[in-house]
């Protein structure tokens, strides 16, 4: 019965009596309290939540039993009382975060209710019903303390914590995902979640993954950790790993989804597999090396101890003798070489190697290596052409006879491995770098890309059944390269299987502002084997050129025209594609990286369109995954810059037919007015793309810095400018890493080069 129909009608006695005894089995407190204020009833709950008996509250000041002072500490007058307010016509009190005195002083949380008690229509005081809440209070501060720890594990823990909604809309986004995808909560919170954190080529197909799973509960990814790629405001690319755990929130299926960066863990798995391919290459490379040594020792002795004993035999003719004593001297000068190699590599790998630094005559040294490999080249019918490119000292500071085996080693080389054709030896010198650059160029076999690597690794050799047919130690170009770097300098390698290889040896001239510089030919350059400068068939056909950097395509348009080739040039991969569906050619020179559409993409493009014109792409990126990633788009062969022009010039006779011959001096291109134009363009140029590169990185806009600093990497090297080229590439190399915060010390690099460049 309702507390309020007690007092409402008029009782008789024994109703009033059953009213109460029914409400002390209550298990909320009621008191009912007079116009004044006087407590004229409190039943046993009541009595017993204040630390009373019924009898003992009853005619006392509801006031004073219940309250001593707010739950602030604060006192209440009995005019403020707010239970008081029900005494009032019409008035309820309903107040759920309140404290009530017990008799001995303490406290406990009440929720309680007043009204007006109306007896006959008029007001006759009020009744109030409360409960203890202090159990319900302890839950909620015991969920409050969880909903805190909760919050304070997901804030700092080392994973990415998003919640996605019902519409795969992000609903939860923690600090990791902030450090993480670069995003705040402000700007994270509502959108999709596939928009916001993966690549946007990936999208679509994690859209349609997480409507999957929004739809049915899983797309297979439920409870495993999936490895993707993902991306962030900066728009990096980075690996992470992703788990989803499904809820429900208000009856609609929600994801918890964990997402860690392993940018790092990737990093330390790729090497340690490396440092176990490694290993295992290292390995098996030293057992191939020991048995082709085992092979090239016995093979002369074999014939010295068959020669010497046949000296022993009487019967032998003494013509026979003679050529068995010439025998034994050749097969021992081959087993003294292979000791020599062994040996030689032995105290490099010691570092007991010893090198002096005396003035070498440049052209004498040239002359000297030329007249000692002229016969090998003349055995095989090849052309040997020693060519000097002006300026050059006429003396640097090096070890004449460890420059010497180098050269003797890369020419060996050469001949060896060529059958037809000729061979360059090529010097040229960049004074504001204190650098002689030897070159030597052939038209032999070649290397397989896969291979260039650990050309120069010990005990590894590019293809062992080569080394079977050819023969050799294999170690030529490895002490070669160590003496290279002995010497102040390095031996680098470009090659295409099946068409040549071209290596360069830096080596440090010493101090050549002091040295005079010789700028024309004193005498006629040494050419072993012809006398004729080198010729080059001009070539019939119709040619594309996709190249943005203008530098590039004043080059590439020198080079086209001294061939007689018919070409038209356009600056982007969108005109490329354009022009050649447009008209017939008979060759694409496509550039990987450009604006618009890069290069790769619109080799792609072009094939799915079914044009089958030959693509030769162009790039300055040597990596490997580049160079594959150009071929499998459809590229026939790739070429790197800077453009080696013999390699160039063979590479397009083989897709175009050729035209009348015609004379051409490729070692004096630097001397031809056309190319020195275009080297004063490209150092007109570049102190404006340094300062693009500058106001790029004041402004975080790592795209553009990053294309500057490739244009400028193609064009240095293109034009000779070695030393500012690789500044360049460390520059791009840096940004392409995302190592933003280290992008200081390779551009300071880049502006000190730029100031040494001068027009040789």
């Amino acid at each position: 019965m309702p507390v309020d129909a007690i007092h409402t009608h008029a009782p008789s006695a024994g109703s009033t009596a059953r009213n109460r005894d029914l409400l002390d089995y209550l298990g909320e407190g009621v008191i009912c309290i007079d116009k004044l204020g006087v407590i004229t009833y409190a039943n046993g709950a009541a009595a017993g939540m204040l630390g009373e008996r019924p009898d003992t509250v009853r005619g006392r000041l509801l006031h004073t039993v219940i309250y001593s002072m707010l739950p602030d500490g604060s006192s209440v007058s009995e005019e403020v009382c707010p239970v008081y307010a029900a005494l009032q016509p019409d008035r309820e009190i309903l107040n759920q975060d309140e404290v009530f005195w017990r008799a001995d002083g303490t406290v406990f949380p009440v929720e309680y209710s007043a009204v007006p008690m109306d007896v006959g229509g008029h007001n006759d005081g009020a009744v109030v019903t409360f409960r203890d809440v202090s159990e319900r209070k302890e839950v909620e501060l015991l969920l409050r303390e969880s909903e805190e720890k909760t919050r304070l594990i997901i804030e700092n823990a080392l994973d990415a914590i998003l919640s996605i909604d019902a519409d795969g809309l992000i609903a939860g986004w923690n600090s990791q995902a902030t450090r993480i995808f670069g995003y705040t909560p402000e700007q994270a919170l509502g959108k999709p979640v596939h928009e916001l954190i993966f690549p946007l080529r990936h999208r679509n197909g994690y859209h349609r993954g997480l409507a999957k799973l929004l739809a049915d509960g899983d797309a297979g990814v439920i409870e495993r950790r999936l490895r993707v790629r993902a991306s962030g405001a900066s728009g990096r690319e980075f690996p992470v790993e992703i788990s989803m755990t499904p809820f429900r929130s208000r009856g609609a299926l929600n994801f918890s989804a964990f997402i860690r960066d392993i940018t790092e863990q990737r990093s330390a798995e790729l090497n340690l597999r490396r440092a176990k391919e490694e290993a295992e290459a290292a390995s098996l490379a030293k057992s191939e090396f020991l048995a082709n040594m085992s092979h090239e020792i016995r093979t002369p002795l074999t014939a010295i101890i068959g020669f010497g004993e046949s000296l022993l035999d009487e019967s032998t003719s003494d013509a026979d003798k003679r050529d068995a004593v010439r025998s034994v001297i050749q097969n021992g000068k081959h087993l003294l070489a292979i000791i020599n190699d062994i040996l030689d590599l032995s105290k490099i790998e010691a570092d007991r190697l010893e090198v002096e630094f005396i003035a070498v005559n440049t052209l004498d040294l040239l002359d000297a290596v030329g007249g000692l490999m002229e016969r090998q080249a003349a055995a095989k019918d090849l052309e040997l052409r020693i060519v000097p490119i002006w300026p050059l000292p006429q003396t640097l500071q090096s070890d004449p006879t460890r420059l010497r085996q180098i050269l003797l080693n890369l020419l060996s080389n050469a001949i060896k491995f060529t059958e037809k054709g000729t061979i360059w030896l090529l010097a040229s010198c960049e004074p504001s770098a204190n650098c002689v650059q030897f070159s030597v160029v052939d038209q032999g076999i070649g290397i397989a890309a896969d291979k260039l690597d650990s050309l120069f690794d010990a005990f590894t050799q590019a293809d062992t059944s080569t080394t079977r047919k050819y023969g050799g130690t294999g170690l030529g170009l490895t002490i070669s390269s160590r003496l290279a770097k002995r010497l102040g300098g390095e031996l680098q390698v470009e090659s295409l299987l099946g068409s040549g290889s071209l290596f360069i040896c830096n080596v440090d001239a010493g101090h050549l502002e002091s040295v005079p510089m010789l700028t024309e030919k004193p005498v006629a350059p040494k050419t072993a084997g012809s006398d004729g400068p080198s010729k080059s068939k001009r070539i019939k056909g119709r040619i594309l050129v996709a190249e943005d950097n203008p530098s590039n395509q004043k080059l590439v348009s020198m080079y086209l025209k001294r061939l007689g080739a018919n070409f038209v040039v356009v600056e982007n991969g969108v005109l490329a594609v354009e022009e050649a569906l447009a008209n017939d050619y008979d060759l694409i020179l496509m550039d990987m990286q450009m604006p618009e559409m890069s290069g790769i993409e619109a080799t792609e493009l072009l094939r799915m369109s079914g044009n089958v014109t030959p693509i030769l792409g162009l790039t300055a990126n040597a990596m490997k995954v580049d160079l594959e990633r150009f071929r499998d788009a459809g590229a026939e062969e790739v070429l790197l810059k800077p453009i080696d022009l013999p390699i160039f010039n063979a590479t397009l006779a083989r897709y175009l037919p050729e035209g009348s011959s015609k004379e051409q001096e490729n070692a004096q291109l630097h001397d031809d007015p056309l190319y020195r134009q275009l080297q004063q363009d490209f150092l007109r140029w570049l102190p404006g793309a340094i300062g693009g590169m500058e106001e790029a990185m004041a402004t975080s806009n790592w795209g553009t810095l990053r294309d500057l600093a490739h244009q400028t990497k193609g064009s240095a090297g293109n034009f000779g400018f070695s030393a500012l080229a690789q500044a360049a590439a460390d520059l791009e190399d840096t940004v392409r890493a995302g190592r933003y915060k280290d992008l200081t010390g390779p551009l300071t690099l880049l502006k000190t080069r730029q100031q040494q460049v001068s027009i040789r």
